[in-house]
């Protein structure tokens, strides 16, 4: 092959290489950035990031989850948001600012997405002052706490324990526990399961920040 011919082939692989390279760099900057609609509510937007509306809830339900909403992080919404003085009033600011238009009131917008939408048990302990979720890597002094102080009957049953702890099964009942607060705390907070579900995390598997 010529030195003509060779040159020519590197420039035209180089050229081409760095039209596909400009390309796949550019790309992000030249697709079209899609518009949000000036009447786009906030209401509109948070259904697009595929949240669940406390207010979506089954009407014999839902005033049940406002005041355990509410009373789960009171202190925060009232400094956060003045005129929630009663779960009451906190239900009336949600449902009011979600008809309101997101680009006059982007303010509201991480207001809105933290306290008028169903969350997890493992967020909604950790609003919860003073407690905090033990890691399933946590220290072995936590889970041995966990195992010794929660040693009633009825409370191990309810975890599917043997009823009398016993000192030759601890490991499994620990790895029993530890599996219990895993599937547990990613669960939906829901006040109806309160007692069955976000009350035995919390007995089970926390610890005292």
């Amino acid at each position: 092959m010529s030195s003509t011919i060779l040159t020519k082939s590197i420039a035209g692989a180089g050229l081409a290489g760095g039209i596909a390279g400009g390309s796949y760099l550019a790309s992000p900057y030249l697709l079209p950035k899609k518009e949000e609609s000036p009447n786009t509510t906030i209401e509109d937007h948070i259904e697009s990031l595929k949240l669940k509306l406390i207010s979506s809830l089954d009407q014999s339900k839902v005033a049940k989850q406002w005041e355990e909403e509410y009373k789960l992080d009171e202190a925060n919404i009232k400094a956060s948001i003045p005129e929630a003085s009663t779960w009451e009033k906190f239900k009336e600011w949600c449902g009011t600012s979600l008809q309101l238009k997101k680009t006059e009131h982007e303010s509201l917008v991480s207001k809105v997405q933290k306290w008028c939408t169903i969350g997890t048990i493992e967020d909604r302990i950790s609003r919860k002052s003073g407690k905090s979720l033990i890691s399933e890597e946590g220290a072995t002094d936590d889970w041995d706490k966990i195992y010794t102080t929660n040693n009633q009957s009825a409370d191990r049953t309810a975890l599917g324990l043997e009823g009398s702890p016993n000192n030759t099964k601890k490991q499994s009942d620990i790895d029993a526990i530890k599996a219990f607060c895993k599937q547990e705390k990613k669960k939906d907070f829901l006040a109806e399961n309160k007692e069955s579900s976000f009350d035995r995390v919390e007995k089970w598997c926390t610890k005292t920040s």
